[in-house]
């Protein structure tokens, strides 16, 4: 989850508008816990290194100036991100 946080603040600060990015990190921190929730329905190994990869991606994206690239694999991470949060929340995991 840190891993994530520090990615995605990382994205935010080199946005050029430092307002922008003081916004986009106060969200990015409340989002921690729906992060935590979000991964209890992927399998460990293969979610982080998914993650990984799916981060990687956009930072080449990012580092070819590839906008277009760039603005579809964030689409479709924030798409993932959600549909997992949702079935997490849907299907809680009961601790008795």
């Amino acid at each position: 989850i840190a891993y994530n946080r520090r990615f995605h603040i990382a994205i935010a600060a080199s946005c050029g508008s430092a307002r922008l990015a003081r916004s986009a990190v106060e969200v990015i921190e409340q989002f921690d816990r729906f992060t935590y929730m979000s991964l209890t329905t992927v399998p460990r190994r293969e979610g982080l290194q998914r993650f990984v990869d799916e981060h990687t991606a956009i930072i080449d994206a990012i580092g070819r100036r590839d906008k277009r690239q760039a603005q579809a694999l964030v689409l479709a991470q924030v798409a993932s991100s959600r549909k997992r949060t949702l079935a997490a929340i849907a299907n809680p995991a009961i601790v008795p």
